[in-house]
């Protein structure tokens, strides 16, 4: 058969499976704050182009904190935007995007119940019900770390708990094909131990040690001459869903589309795991028919690492009213991270020099959420800053031969003693 008729045979089977199955979406975006704008304007434009695309309102389970359209600092009080506009209007991405969980139920607890169907563990909540005829698409958006994203209440969500909801799923019956996008800095490290053989095909903004970038900042950050004071959107994220917005979809592969985004995502190493033949299926499967609203291809922007953002911020604040409260808030900014910097530097220090060398495998992970989890409740947690030191779980626990105990021992005395001296 030659490879013309094969890509046509492919095509059709594709369709045919489409029309027979149900699709869900899981959509996530897991921070609070104003300064973190950027994520929840993110998935409240994945959920347009979820419902522009075709899909029920009933199959798309969202979860936002949702307090950042409602914030005192937002020119546009209820409104969110995924893009500027200059003195052009904006497209209010916030409209009819109203979260199944908010607030303190957006946990990542709750997270793996929804994904699991679990209505019990979701606190009676929204959960999918799915079964082994149905695609899912699943967007999660928000901070990260080796091993660990993060969630605005309830503790961070481990890869090994990730890896482990998205298997059992699967034996499960809960699904026939699964394609997650995640944005986050070292996001790759969210699934370094997927199987490649449970019909799941992932991507993620950032390799396993590096930050994933923000995009839409100051001073690019404006909305019908509106100078919004934060990033709107994250360029990962962006980059898909410009993509979708411009593309039909039915003709687009998941391959294609990542290839796309890989190369406008010039900031980190996008990556892809999982099952690789899924790619070859139609992002239309996924994501909806998509070219519901074509956007010129972009120009530059203010593109900046995660990790500064929120001092990105105070600084253009400070610049732009040149008061002293703002001036302060910076400073409270840079020495609020010296502090951070200077914590995890002293953990790293009670062990010998060594070249950070470790291999992201499931014992590992093991052995890293049992530090991640030691810092949590000794440090005082993360901040979206500190979690750059993440690696250092993995790191000392590859160091150690997976002493985790004798790790989580060191942590529990440098934080207790660096409280003490602060």
């Amino acid at each position: 058969m030659g490879r013309f008729m094969k890509s046509l045979l492919l095509v059709a089977t594709c369709a045919v499976s489409h029309t027979m199955a149900a699709d869900y979406a899981v959509l996530v975006a897991g921070s609070n704050g104003y300064e973190n704008y950027r994520h929840q304007a993110d998935v409240c434009h994945a959920f347009q182009i979820l419902m522009g695309g075709g899909f029920q309102r009933e199959n798309i389970i969202l979860m936002s904190y949702d307090d950042v359209a409602y914030d005192s600092g937002n020119p546009y009080y209820g409104q969110l935007f995924n893009r500027p506009t200059g003195t052009g209007v904006g497209r209010d991405v916030r409209k009819g995007c109203d979260p199944d969980y908010k607030g303190g139920n957006v946990t990542a607890a709750n997270f793996l119940a929804v994904l699991k169907g679990d209505q019990q563990g979701a606190n009676g909540g929204k959960v999918l019900n799915t079964t082994i005829g149905d695609n899912i698409f699943v967007n999660f958006v928000d901070h990260g770390g080796v091993g660990i994203v993060a969630f605005p209440d309830g503790g961070l969500l481990h890869a090994t708990d990730l890896t482990e909801t998205l298997t059992t799923m699967h034996r499960q019956n809960k699904y026939s094909r699964l394609t997650f996008y995640m944005e986050a800095c070292e996001s790759g490290s969210m699934f370094a131990t997927l199987p490649p053989n449970i019909s799941i095909y992932a991507t993620t903004a950032a390799n396993a040690d590096e930050p994933s970038w923000g995009t839409y900042c100051p001073p690019d950050d404006v909305i019908s001459g509106q100078e919004m004071g934060t990033c709107l959107g994250d360029l990962y994220s962006v980059n898909w869903m410009e993509n979708a917005d411009s593309t039909e979809l039915d003709y687009e592969t998941l391959e294609k589309q990542f290839k796309v985004v890989r190369n406008l995502t010039t900031k980190s190493h996008v990556q892809q795991f999982g099952d690789e033949k899924l790619s070859r299926l139609p992002a239309a499967i996924f994501e909806g028919r998509g070219g519901e609203h074509p956007v010129e291809p972009r120009e530059f922007s203010s593109e900046i690492s995660s990790r500064d953002i929120p001092l990105h911020i105070a600084y253009y604040k400070y610049l732009r009213s040149s008061s002293k409260t703002d001036f302060y808030k910076f400073i409270l900014e840079a020495e609020q991270r010296s502090q951070a910097d200077l914590l995890f530097t002293s953990l790293l220090a009670t062990y010998p020099p060594h070249l950070s060398q470790y291999t992201l495998d499931a014992p590992t992970l093991v052995c890293a959420k049992q530090v991640h989890e030691a810092v949590n409740a000794y440090c005082g947690g993360y901040s979206d800053y500190s979690m750059k030191y993440s690696y250092i779980a993995a790191d000392l626990c590859g160091y150690t031969n997976l002493d985790a105990v004798g790790i989580v021992s060191a942590v529990e005395k440098v934080c207790k003693g660096y409280q003490k001296r602060a």
